[in-house]
């Protein structure tokens, strides 16, 4: 990811040379920090490249959550909320955010992305986000609708799939479970106890379990 080019060759390698269905990259990137003073959130320019390959793939990328650095105050005195608690959804709401402000869903309007954990938060802020600042890009409400996709990993919560439904629609969500981190049969129970809570038909409950993920994939089960 140092060098958007070579990210762009790889990922059509691993797409038409190798059938990958998508792209997984671990947030922000680190790796000059000590340089320069400042993280790699991919939204110069340079990029373009990239995320003009995943448009024209049409696969998606997966922003995964990493550590967020421990050299900011509210870190060094809460160091245990650098991770799934707290920092992870920070730092992966940030790099979208980043991605966003810089246009490039404006850019490219076919590239999708997935967010784990109900969207790390910005399901939730979306509403905010689009009412009390002078937004720079495409509303991220449109943006959420259009272009992401949210997992339910290990974010077993009957009232976060009830607004993510309503903030995203029920096409955007994805069942999952977060392995090894959380327990397969609790997600499992939260999953059918939900259903009946909301009171989504089978259909609907299929399109959250496999087939949307069938579809943003391009999976032929058989």
């Amino acid at each position: 990811m140092t060098s958007p080019s070579a990210a762009a060759e790889e990922l059509m390698r691993c797409v038409n040379d190798y059938g990958f269905v998508g792209a997984l990259i671990n947030g922000f990137d680190t790796s000059t920090t000590h340089i320069t003073g400042d993280f790699n959130y991919y939204d110069s320019g340079d990029y373009d490249l990239l995320w003009q390959k995943f448009d024209e793939l049409e696969v998606p990328l997966y922003i995964h959550p990493r550590p967020v650095p421990v050299e900011s105050q509210f870190y060094k005195k809460n160091p245990h909320l650098t991770g799934k608690n707290w920092g992870f959804a920070e730092g992966t709401a940030q790099f979208f955010m980043n991605l966003k402000e810089s246009g490039v869903f404006e850019r490219f309007p076919n590239m999708k992305v997935v967010l784990g954990h109900f969207g790390e938060a910005l399901a939730f802020q979306a509403s905010r986000i689009s009412t009390q600042s002078k937004e720079t890009s495409l509303p991220l409400q449109d943006i959420l609708r259009k272009n992401v996709y949210v997992t339910t990993s290990g974010f077993f919560d009957t009232l976060a799939l009830q607004h993510a439904i309503g903030q995203m629609g029920l096409e955007r969500i994805l069942f999952s479970v977060d392995y090894p981190f959380e327990s397969t049969q609790e997600a499992g129970s939260w999953f059918e106890q939900a259903v009946k809570s909301l009171a989504l038909n089978e259909t609907d409950k299929e399109k959250i379990e496999f087939r949307n993920a069938d579809k943003l994939l391009r999976l032929t089960r058989t």
